[in-house]
């Protein structure tokens, strides 16, 4: 029996910008016992290379930008499902009439700063100092727009944006909450869809897969609990999300693979 688990990054493998050599060394048994690792973040591209290299963490596929962007082992964007350009430029207008949040705009290429009110690309706590480029809204219909990332530690914030957002378009976006995020992206993206993606593309090269475990700790997480066979998420997390997961849990994603491997194993 072949199996893909589809892990979240911050919150799940990533602490204090590290993933943990137990878990690194959890990741590769499971490899090595011949299933299939994937990351599904709601980081982008860019972002989700920094985690791995700062943890030489290695995977088989990667879902950036909460689905929007499907990358390879060797980080290679294969497949990314961009957003209409007018929905940008609207959405976008949005948060930039905001000075309580922070907007960067992801594309296949690159992410940029946009709209920095909160001055996050120089905040110690962001997730990397100064990786963001500078750019304008003008200059954002020259690239493929795979989701726009709203900084905000306020709940009640991100909820009325995101309300706001889907009022203006309704058939044209999704959006997902995380801890001190919003991402915004195009109708019907979400992880769920990055990880039926993961599959199809084992599919194609001649793997069957036969279970689809899914792990995380947020909202952005729950599309991808609902599509899974077994959806996990991480011990004292919000209750909404623990029973999306169907109230399975675990302290560490180490814990759940030497599980599930203990399993396959009987």
């Amino acid at each position: 029996m072949t199996m893909l688990l589809a892990s979240d990054l911050d919150g799940t493998l990533v602490f204090d910008r590290l993933v943990s050599q137990r878990d690194r060394e959890a990741i590769a048994r499971w490899r090595d016992a011949g299933h299939v690792f994937a990351i599904a973040s709601g980081r982008s591209r860019g972002l989700v290379g920094y985690a791995c290299a700062d943890s030489d963490l290695s995977y088989d596929y990667a879902i950036a930008s909460s689905g929007a962007a499907i990358l390879n082992a060797q980080g290679e964007l294969v497949d990314s499902t961009p957003m209409d350009p007018e929905v940008v430029r609207g959405a976008a207008q949005v948060f930039m009439s905001r000075q309580d949040v922070s907007m960067f705009v992801t594309t296949t290429d690159g992410d940029f700063a946009v709209h920095d009110a909160l001055d996050y690309v120089h905040n110690p706590d962001a997730l990397v100092i100064n990786h963001f480029l500078p750019g304008t809204l003008d200059e954002m219909a020259n690239h493929a727009v795979t989701a726009l990332t709203i900084v905000t530690p306020d709940v009640v914030i991100a909820k009325d944006l995101e309300r706001q957002v889907k009022e203006l378009f309704p058939d044209d976006t999704d959006s997902f909450r995380s801890h001190g995020f919003l991402d915004v992206v195009a109708a019907g993206v979400h992880k769920g869809m990055g990880v039926d993606h993961v599959r199809s593309q084992c599919e194609q090269t001649g793997m069957s897969i036969d279970k689809v475990i899914c792990v995380g700790d947020s909202w952005n997480d729950i599309p991808m609990f609902h599509m899974a066979d077994y959806p996990v998420a991480m011990d004292g997390v919000a209750p909404d999300v623990t029973e999306a997961a169907r109230h399975n849990s675990t302290p560490a994603v180490a814990d759940l693979i030497d599980r599930l491997l203990s399993e396959a194993a009987l």
